[in-house]
C-alpha cells in the first residue's frame, strides 16, 4: 500500500485538531501571512529606496559631469576664439600655438573655417 501524499495527511491531521487547536493553527497561519505580507513589503520598500537612491546618484553624477563637459567646452571655445583674434591681428601660428597652448594643426583648421 502506498503511502499517503503530504498534503492529503496534513489536511487529514487538520481536521483532527480540536477548536482550541484549531484557532491557534488559524492564528498561527495569519502570523506567518502577516510576517510574510511584512517581508514583502520592507523588499519592495527596500528596492524603492534603493532605486530613489540609484536615481539620484546617477542624477548627480551625471550632472556633475555635465558641468564638466560643459566648463571644458567653453574653455576651449575661448581659447579658439581668442586665437582666431590672435590671427587677425597678422600673429604668426608658432606665436598663437604657445599662446593659447593649441596645435599647429587645430589653428590652421580654425583659420580654414573662419
Amino acid at each position: 500500500m502506498a503511502a499517503a501524499k503530504p498534503k492529503v495527511r496534513a489536511k487529514a491531521e487538520i481536521k483532527q485538531l480540536t477548536s482550541t487547536e484549531m484557532e491557534t493553527y488559524r492564528e498561527s497561519l495569519r502570523h506567518n501571512n502577516f510576517l510574510r505580507d511584512m517581508a514583502s513589503c520592507e523588499q519592495r520598500e527596500g528596492r524603492s529606496e534603493g532605486r530613489s537612491e540609484g536615481l539620484m546618484e546617477g542624477l548627480l553624477k551625471g550632472r556633475s559631469e555635465g558641468i564638466t563637459e560643459g566648463l571644458m567646452k567653453g574653455r576651449m571655445e575661448e581659447r579658439n576664439l581668442f586665437a582666431l583674434r590672435l590671427l587677425q591681428k597678422k600673429m604668426s601660428i608658432d606665436d598663437v600655438a604657445a599662446l593659447t597652448d593649441l596645435t599647429k594643426e587645430q589653428i590652421q583648421k580654425l583659420q580654414k573655417n573662419n
